[in-house]
């Protein structure tokens, strides 16, 4: 029914697997929308239970996928680029562990990572990270850049650390406001081309060679 499926429809949509990441076969099963609000009170049983179902219905498809190409195939057919899947000659085995986290009421989250509702628009994103005077804001709801990731959450970090660093240090009666406008992310993927990382220190405007003992330069002597 339409009910059934609104409550359901975001029950393990998705399956991330992380093997890459951390060398062992772990995946992660998403659940969101009606469906995440149902998940908070449900036992950890129920959930690994529903996870196995969504995997085993996934391998029981890619089967007969499987067998349905090496008909065609033996028919003079083309199998198929996907007709020899991993989840095709695999049994899918019960989990020998699993974490259930539920954000909902992990005081700390509230819920998940931030999205860009009806009527709203990523500068919304700007705006939530926008300092309030000395107080500053970081998370991945403040990058609208790379919302909803780890990666944005660490980029904000780092600027709301540089803004930390501009606070302290910046030039009597400079606005906070111009420094924040100052410092975007796109800072934070490298050096600029104009950073002068040398040092000037014996500087004295006289002529020096190059590297390769080619035509002298004259140095600009910095005010």
């Amino acid at each position: 029914t339409a009910t059934t499926t609104t409550t359901t429809r975001g029950r393990m949509f998705m399956f991330w697997n992380l093997q890459k990441a951390v060398g062992a076969p772990v995946l992660t099963a998403l659940v969101a929308g009606a469906a995440a609000e149902r998940a908070e009170s449900e036992s950890d049983a129920s959930l690994v239970s529903g996870a196995m179902e969504v995997l085993r219905r996934i391998s029981s498809a890619a089967k007969a996928k499987k067998a349905k190409a090496a008909e065609s195939n033996s028919n003079g057919g083309d199998a198929g680029p996907d007709a020899d899947s991993n989840w095709s000659s695999k049994e899918v085995s019960e989990p020998i562990a699993h974490v259930v986290s539920r954000w909902g009421a992990d005081p700390r989250a509230r819920g998940s990572y931030s999205y860009v509702a009806v009527g709203a628009s990523a500068e919304d994103y700007d705006e939530l990270g926008r300092p309030e005077g000395r107080v500053l804001f970081a998370g991945e709801h403040a990058c609208k850049e790379h919302p909803d990731t780890v990666g944005g959450a660490m980029l904000a970090g780092w600027r709301a650390a540089r803004h930390a660093l501009h606070l302290m240090t910046r030039a009597p009666g400079e606005p906070f406001d111009e420094v924040f406008d100052l410092l975007t992310l796109e800072e934070l993927a490298g050096p600029g081309s104009d950073d002068d990382s040398g040092s000037d220190d014996d500087d004295d405007g006289s002529d020096d060679e190059d590297e390769d003992g080619g035509e002298k330069k004259k140095k600009k002597k910095k005010k």
